[in-house]
């Protein structure tokens, strides 16, 4: 069955893919977020995570985020200086 609240959600969604800034940025996830009632982000306390790659960019991010929600995080590396730059 299609609501209003389906077809809301649909025009936010097709109005943030038409730009780059909307769908990358907060904004656009928080828009989407409300519009499609997504759960909130867990709780990782006490998890181990482990991130290859996560010195820099979306390896970087992922660590840092989850760390955020309480995770540790074991980060590989091949450079030691670059893994442990804060």
């Amino acid at each position: 069955m299609i609501t209003a609240r389906k077809v809301a959600a649909k025009v936010i969604d097709v109005a943030l893919e038409g730009s780059i800034f909307g769908s990358f940025t907060k904004l656009g996830f928080s828009a989407r977020a409300s519009a499609y009632d997504w759960p909130a982000l867990p709780d990782m306390t006490g998890q181990t995570v482990l991130i290859t790659g996560g010195t820099s960019g979306i390896g970087r991010a992922t660590a840092d985020g989850l760390m955020n929600l309480g995770a540790n995080a074991i980060v590989t590396s091949r450079d030691q200086e670059r893994a442990t730059k804060g």
